[in-house]
């Protein structure tokens, strides 16, 4: 609700003595092979098909991915995932076909450390009976966390670390100085889905709520990413 997903679809190619490995940012969860199997999803069959197409490797890495599933109601979900990743690999193709080539590739990246209080007790209560919170929490009941912007000559990147709601990245986006513009999610560090506070305590998003550090976190998550595209 409010919060549509970004359906651009970015790449980045390094050469390597001739041997492309190419970087596709895309805002889908890889989550159509439900259920109790293992599986690389359709990241699996877009690397499969641009190594057959392009040839090298590839990488694929979330966008704004808070609530983005694909929509699998009613598909054959193995073969779903088959064309999910070979149409993805396609669109990768046709931008390749045409790439823009930079001739000098600055390198720079900057990072901000972020705090905030995980507000979210029921979360935090499952995470100590597993265990998990061990050097997580300081004596304050914070967490520490860290956005980044890295620029590669024309792109400009974000980072985030977890599963960042659209509208966030919409509002990020336009204030962006990059001719290509990216954001990647679960970076250095996931947890779990960064909301607004409007989105956190409207009563729509029950689940991603129930496993998100709470309100604050996307606050301070927003205003990180925001003073980071102010310093560009």
């Amino acid at each position: 609700d409010e919060n549509p997903a970004d359906p651009t679809v970015s790449v980045i190619q390094v050469l390597i003595k001739n041997l492309p490995v190419t970087v596709v940012n895309y805002a889908c969860h890889p989550d159509i092979i439900q259920g109790f199997q293992f599986s690389a999803d359709f990241p699996y069959f877009l690397s499969e098909r641009i190594h057959m197409r392009i040839g090298g490797e590839t990488m694929f890495i979330p966008g704004a991915i808070g609530g983005v599933q694909p929509a699998t109601e009613g598909k054959r979900v193995n073969y779903f995932a088959r064309t999910f990743g070979e149409d993805l690999a396609d669109a990768v193709y046709r931008i390749m076909k045409n790439p823009k080539v930079p001739e000098n590739v600055l390198i720079s990246f900057k990072r901000m450390v972020i705090r905030a209080p995980f507000e979210n007790n029921g979360l935090l209560l499952t995470a100590k009976k597993l265990g998990m919170t061990s050097g997580l929490l300081d004596k304050n009941q914070n967490i520490t966390a860290e956005v980044g912007r890295i620029r590669i000559g024309p792109a400009e990147i974000l980072t985030v670390p977890g599963e960042l709601f659209p509208k966030i990245w919409q509002r990020i986006k336009p204030e962006m100085s990059g001719e290509l513009k990216m954001i990647f999610g679960l970076t250095n560090g996931e947890f779990g889905y960064i909301l607004l506070p409007e989105d956190y305590n409207s009563g729509k998003h029950k689940y991603h709520v129930s496993v998100s550090v709470g309100p604050t976190f996307g606050e301070r998550v927003y205003e990180a990413l925001k003073r980071l595209v102010a310093k560009s």
